[in-house]
């Protein structure tokens, strides 16, 4: 739940707690682009077993045929996808040698506009503050959203992204200014996802949302199992909300959230605690309802995630919502909220700000 600046500092700390104080550290993690280079081992946890254990480097040599090297760094797996050999590259300096050396420069292509949809929502001037003394968190912030865009939010922790979700899903109100949604049904999944549950298990949270929503209850089972074979969660409905992991708990409040059939679906952190396959499944069903029509609105961290998946994104800062563009204008120009294909390739592949590009200008076929 950190962003990329905060996220460094954190993991510098751990590192100068290690080195300096010569205290052992074990972490748990999902991402792994800077902790994989300041790693002196890695266990590899694959079905409930250890699949792999030893330094980053023979790990990620190792484990390139597993589901789980999808969430190695990056350098790593463009060193796979280039036919390898010599030392497995982990940080990001690693990766733009290895990348120089096998590839000529070139430059991606420019992409052509985003069409403007149907506006589904806005923000217009919008300023806000919690209390009366406090300062605005929302200073101007404008925005509209489209029909069937995938539309991602980055910005440091504390910024006030959550309360331009907030704003957006009618939680809470601008003292100037506008929010609208032109009458769509919005809903919300907040960043503890737990929260939304209110029994004692997982289906009959879903069947209590139901209700609540009016639908016949001759409807409910087939809504329910739909939802849960999309989100993959048919094998939880009956276990208790917390006896769920981070990534569980995240799926199945989806699920519940999508039974309401919103038109806008507001994201905050939706990759928190969600392992690479995971990560996949859930863009890809987010695909599939912008697809059908649904506009998704996502505050992340997730660059790569942004990156690979949105349709528009904009950072959040000093209460207002900068020039939303396309992930690949957005991630080429910035230095600090940009991904690790875009650090690598920056000299050598113009423009290039996902895995997917660096290999296609590489012309690795997929």
């Amino acid at each position: 739940q950190l962003d990329p600046i905060a996220a460094a500092d954190f993991i510098a700390t751990l590192k100068k707690i290690n080195r300096e104080l010569g205290v052992t550290v074990i972490v748990a993690e999902h991402r792994l682009e800077e902790l994989f280079p300041l790693a002196d081992k890695v266990a590899v946890i694959e079905d409930g077993k250890l699949a792999a254990f030893g330094s980053a480097k023979e790990v990620c040599r190792n484990t390139a045929h597993l589901s789980i090297s999808q969430g190695f760094p990056t350098a790593a797996r463009i060193h796979y996808a280039l036919g390898g050999g010599g030392e497995v590259p982990l940080t990001v300096r690693e990766g733009r040698r290895f990348l120089a050396e096998r590839c000529i420069p070139q430059k991606n292509e420019a992409l052509a506009p985003l069409p403007i949809g149907k506006t589904v929502a806005e923000l217009s001037g919008a300023y806000l503050k919690y209390e009366k003394n406090a300062p605005d968190i929302l200073r101007g912030a404008s925005l509209a959203l489209y029909a069937g865009e995938l539309f991602c939010l980055l910005g440091a922790n504390g910024a006030g992204k959550t309360t331009v979700l907030r704003t957006l899903a009618g939680l809470i109100k601008p003292y100037r200014g506008k929010a609208r949604t032109f009458g769509a049904r919005t809903a919300m999944l907040p960043q503890n996802a737990v929260s939304v549950f209110l029994t004692s298990s997982v289906r009959e949270d879903f069947c209590d949302i139901l209700s609540a929503h009016g639908v016949k209850k001759e409807l409910w089972e087939e809504k329910i199992r739909a939802v849960s074979e999309k989100l993959r969660v048919s094998h939880l409905l009956c276990k208790h909300p917390y006896d769920l992991s981070g990534g569980e708990a995240q799926r199945c409040a989806l699920a519940k959230v999508l039974l309401t059939e919103p038109k806008i679906l507001l994201l905050d952190e939706p990759t928190k605690a969600v392992d690479p396959a995971a990560k996949r499944a859930l863009a890809a069903l987010l695909r599939e309802l912008t697809d059908e029509g649904m506009t998704v609105f996502a505050v992340t961290h997730d660059v790569e995630f942004a990156a690979e998946n949105a349709n528009r994104c904009a950072l959040f800062f000093d209460g207002e919502v900068l020039a939303p563009k396309s992930p690949r204008e957005f991630f080429s120009a910035n230095n600090f909220y940009t991904t690790a294909a875009s650090r690598i390739s920056r000299g050598i592949f113009e423009n290039a700000v996902t895995e997917a590009d660096i290999l296609r200008l590489a012309g690795v076929k997929k």
